[in-house]
């Protein structure tokens, strides 16, 4: 496991625990049928990018994989009661399964969805990648921090949370400090 200067990282720990919850089935925006023809991920986003456009609003996208353990408490920040209204107000939410690694997990990826996923992430970031997107797809903001150029992933620390609460205020500045606190509070819950 790796060490921090306190101890075991308990991201590891909780990594564990969490690719053990099963999220409802809303929890993705995309068919879980393996036998389903899968759409074309650049060709959805674009379809997001125009609704959002037309609402006035950003595209959020949160990229995720059945092997991630902490895709699973992101994907349920974006689920909860609390925080998905608030979201969704001023964004267009999107669940992407990017990087699979088994042939029958890569059968429910959309088409292309690598390749969306390499349009703003390196392998360095990992997953969970959030990004959130104007209406021409170019990124506003993503979990890379600037305070040391990595990806945040789920946030955990005070300065991953406060990070990711910069990244939504950025992308939607009409967000509250109560909206704000509101979603920073379901992070904590979730992990």
């Amino acid at each position: 496991m790796r060490k921090t200067s306190v101890g075991v990282d308990r991201r590891l720990v909780l990594a564990g625990a969490a690719a053990s919850v099963v999220l409802p089935a809303t929890a993705y925006a995309e068919p879980q049928n393996a036998l389903a023809p899968q759409p074309d991920a650049a060709a959805r986003l674009a379809e997001e990018r125009a609704a959002a456009a037309a609402e006035g609003k950003h595209v959020l996208v949160s990229f995720y994989a059945s092997w991630c353990g902490w895709c699973t408490p992101m994907n349920a920040v974006f689920e909860d009661r609390a925080a998905r209204p608030i979201l969704e107000r001023h964004y267009r939410l999107i669940h992407m399964r990017a990087l699979e690694h088994s042939a029958a997990r890569r059968a429910m990826q959309w088409v292309n969805a690598d390749r969306v996923y390499h349009n703003y992430a390196t392998d360095e970031d990992g997953l969970p990648f959030v990004v959130i997107l104007n209406e021409d797809g170019t990124s506003i903001v993503s979990s890379r921090s600037p305070a040391n150029n990595q990806s945040i992933g789920f946030p955990v620390t005070d300065a991953e949370l406060s990070w990711f609460q910069t990244m939504l205020r950025t992308g939607a500045p009409a967000l509250t400090s109560d909206d704000l606190s509101t979603v920073r509070e379901a992070c904590v819950r979730a992990r």
